[in-house]
């Protein structure tokens, strides 16, 4: 099974070496939320620009964030086990 991970990691890890312009970091937000062509809402739109753009105000989120203290967080900050919806 970690053998189907390699490619993946491989392209992850260049993905890390790469760096992109402003101008095509806005290409690709734009294209993946207004255009549709990312599956994600709309509204996540700013919330995917501003830790990118303004990398202050991240800065400052991330200060004030608790770790432990939001839903479904684990003691590193990441996110943890999320139980299934149950068939009702």
């Amino acid at each position: 099974m970690q053998g189907n991970f390699e490619p993946m990691r491989k392209q992850v890890e260049a993905w890390q070496r790469s760096e992109l312009t402003d101008v095509t970091a806005k290409v690709i937000i734009y294209e993946g939320f207004v255009e549709g062509k990312l599956e994600a809402p709309k509204h996540l739109a700013r919330t995917v620009h501003d830790p990118y753009f303004e990398p202050s105000r991240r800065r400052s989120w991330l200060n004030s964030w608790k770790t432990g203290s939001h839903n479904r967080s684990t003691s590193r900050g990441g996110l943890g086990a999320v139980a299934p919806l149950s068939d009702q």
